[in-house]
């Protein structure tokens, strides 16, 4: 899988927002993010404070970007 590593909530929700997502509903212990145009919303774990690099890379093929673009972001900016 390579040199990943589970990320911060807070950065990944950075992330998210700086795409153009946003928070549509929060549902259990599920947080959806959503995107005018997008097929499939963003599930998010509400109640861990980090989220799996799995996670990450799935979520990676919706978003339409590259997992190490990610980590890269994230390092810069959070």
């Amino acid at each position: 899988m390579g040199n990943y590593r589970p990320v911060k909530k807070k950065c990944w929700k950075k992330y998210l927002e700086h795409l153009g997502w946003e928070l549509d509903r929060i549902s259990a212990s599920h947080h959806q993010y959503v995107k005018k145009g997008a097929k499939r919303p963003i599930p998010m774990y509400g109640s861990k404070k980090e989220i799996p690099a799995l996670h990450i890379k799935t979520s990676c093929k919706t978003l339409g970007v590259n997992p190490k673009d990610v980590y890269e972001w994230i390092e810069k900016n959070c």
